[in-house]
């Protein structure tokens, strides 16, 4: 505070003028609040575009859709970003709608060791060495179509996958941005 207009033990007015402020002390904290604003704001554009990269197009779904009509193989990975911990995340559902609208079987892979070469936490240039080990699970066949196929053919291959992952990464763990 700049000045006081009064002294302790004095009796105010209503809308009598008791301090004032020094306009440097307001134009920090503005200032700080502002950067704080601008810190947040960043971070919350930053988790729009995280949210609008991962989710499937439809030309993307076409494209897909186009691809297992011709013959050909996909490769995704339900997940849909990488994760932070080691730790298998939730499977999205894209890939397994299109199994089931084609009446295609779903060959899950298991990969261990990816995360210890390269955690999500470094930079790409700071790869280590580490064993990488991928499995090849038998494929699993439609077992109709609509809803309970869908949920089937998810639910086994999440299952089959986390079977399959080093001791140290089975269980479900929190992974952000995903």
């Amino acid at each position: 505070l700049q000045s006081f207009h009064v002294e302790v033990g004095d009796y105010v007015r209503k809308g009598q003028l008791i301090a004032e402020m020094d306009p440097r002390d307001y134009q920090l904290q503005l200032d700080a609040t502002e950067a704080e604003y601008a810190n947040v704001k960043a971070q919350a554009d930053r988790a729009i575009s995280l949210y609008k990269d991962s989710v499937v197009t439809a030309e993307t779904y076409d494209k897909a859709r186009a691809t297992l009509r011709d013959g050909m193989s996909l490769v995704v990975f339900p997940e849909g970003a990488r994760t932070f911990t080691g730790h298998m995340g939730d499977f999205k559902r894209g890939a397994f709608m299109l199994a089931d609208e084609l009446q295609l079987p779903v060959v899950p892979l298991t990969i261990n060791g990816s995360f210890d070469i390269l955690p999500r936490t470094k930079g790409l240039n700071w790869v280590s060495w580490h064993r990488l080990r991928l499995t090849i699970h038998k494929p699993i066949m439609p077992s109709g179509k609509g809803a309970e196929n869908l949920q089937h053919i998810e639910e086994e291959s999440y299952k089959v996958v986390m079977g399959s992952l080093d001791d140290q990464y089975k269980g479900r763990v929190a992974n952000p941005d995903q």
